[in-house]
Formats: structure tokens, C-alpha cells, sequence
């Protein structure tokens, strides 16, 4: 369990605070994803197979953890502003279970390119406005200028298109790797293995349960990373061009 973190002043907590498992995190970070896509967020502190209950682990990730929420919320103002922190940092027991419940029944399935842009404008509209170049007013010089914008943009959304295919080709390796990892360790500890003589029962079986836990959540990783190589591969400038796209 994790005290909950520091909370802004635009955002209202709890007299005591909230407690949180790692797996919160996990759920707030998804579905931060899910409503914002396409937006970066900062990564959660990898995960253990075994001695996750060790007490210097435990430690060192809650500082980790700590760290996540202010990257979180200090480069993106909108975040903490967004419904999914606000339960996050303020419900507790069942009505935090209640209220993640009812948020998951209002998730877009999928959002359309104008639907991002339109996200993006809003989200992002005072860099946007610094961003925006002067379009000039003379037909003649209007032309040049698209022309010069289209051929440079499109300069831009090539280079993001080869760095997409290179990152889905490693993607695609390291969900081989797993896989492969994975059903070797599947198949060497197996559900009827009997424990060893002179071997703790206990510590043995709680081993065997949170690799297999583990190897569970693998699995899990493994088909999220080969649909995103899909999608990566059918589409290699997805999500690259959409300024281009629906601007142009």
C-alpha cells in the first residue's frame, strides 16, 4: 500500500489522504491514456517478478512512485484537472472502487483524427498559438507560403513515419522475446509441481504464485504490444500527420 501524494492546491483532498496499490497507479495512468490520447506520459516504475514485498523495494518504489506524480502533474496542467486524477486523489474505499466503475462506462472506444486535433487545440492552445505562423494576406504569396509549409511539414511526417517503423520493429521483437520467455517459464513451473525436500513450503508456493501472477501480466503485455505493432505497421505515419492531415 502507498500514502497518496501531494495534492495541488486546485484539487481537493482528503483529511487523512488515500492509500493506493501499485495496481491504482497503474489504472490512473491507463485511463489518463484513454482519455487524453496520443498525449506522453511518464512511465510507471517497472515491474518485479520476485521480492516485491521486500522492504527496501517497497521503498525505493514509492519514491518512484512519488516522482510519477509530479512529472505528472507538473508538465501538463489539464491532468490534474482531468476527472480520473481527481477520484484518484480523493475517494477512498468502495466509493473509489464506485466511481472507477462508473468512469470506465464513459471511455471512447475510438477517437477520429478531427476528434484528436480538436482535443489538441484545446488542450494545448497557448503553445499552439506561439506555434502558428502569419499566413500572408496576398493570394500570390499565400500560395508560396502553403507550398513552402506542405513540403517542410511533409519532410517532418516522414522522418516521425521511419522512427515509427523502427520502434515497431523492435516492439515486435521484444513481444517475440516475451513470448517465447514466457512459455518456458510457464512450461518449467508448472500448476502440480511439488515443492522440493528441505524447502520452505510456504515461501516456495507464494514464489510460484506471484511468478505465475506475473508471467499472467506478461502475457497481457505481449498481445498489447503485438496489436500496437499491428497498428504501427499497417499504418506506419498514424498519429504522425494529423495536423498535416486536417489542416492542410
Amino acid at each position: 500500500m502507498y500514502e497518496s501524494l501531494d495534492k495541488k492546491k486546485d484539487v481537493e483532498s482528503t483529511p487523512k489522504g488515500v492509500r493506493r496499490r501499485f495496481s491504482d497507479f497503474v489504472w490512473l495512468r491507463d485511463t489518463l491514456a484513454k482519455c487524453f490520447p496520443g498525449v506522453l506520459l511518464p512511465p510507471l516504475p517497472p515491474k518485479k517478478l520476485l521480492g516485491n514485498m521486500n522492504e527496501a523495494f517497497i521503498k525505493s518504489r514509492c519514491v518512484k512512485l512519488q516522482i510519477f506524480m509530479e512529472r505528472l502533474i507538473s508538465r501538463m496542467h489539464f491532468i490534474s484537472q482531468s476527472l480520473p486524477f481527481k477520484i484518484f486523489v480523493t475517494k477512498v474505499g468502495e466509493e473509489f472502487k464506485a466511481e472507477k466503475k462508473k468512469l470506465s462506462q464513459f471511455f471512447k472506444t475510438s477517437w477520429t483524427r478531427p476528434e484528436i486535433c480538436a482535443l489538441y487545440e484545446r488542450l494545448f492552445r497557448d503553445r499552439l498559438d506561439i506555434m502558428r505562423p502569419e499566413i500572408p494576406k496576398d493570394p500570390a504569396d499565400m500560395v508560396e507560403f502553403m507550398r513552402s509549409f506542405l513540403l517542410e511539414t511533409r519532410k517532418h511526417v516522414l522522418a516521425l513515419a521511419k522512427h515509427a517503423s523502427s520502434a515497431a520493429n523492435s516492439l515486435d521483437h521484444i513481444a517475440a522475446e516475451s513470448t517465447r520467455m514466457g512459455t518456458t517459464l510457464s512450461s518449467t513451473i508448472g500448476p502440480h509441481e511439488t515443492p522440493a525436500k528441505n524447502c520452505n513450503s510456504t515461501e516456495d508456493n507464494t514464489g510460484r504464485e506471484n511468478l505465475r501472477d506475473s508471467l499472467g501480466e506478461m502475457r497481457t503485455e505481449t498481445e498489447y504490444l503485438r496489436d500496437t505493432v499491428s497498428d504501427m505497421k499497417n499504418n506506419p505515419g498514424s498519429g504522425l500527420g494529423i495536423w498535416f492531415s486536417v489542416k492542410a
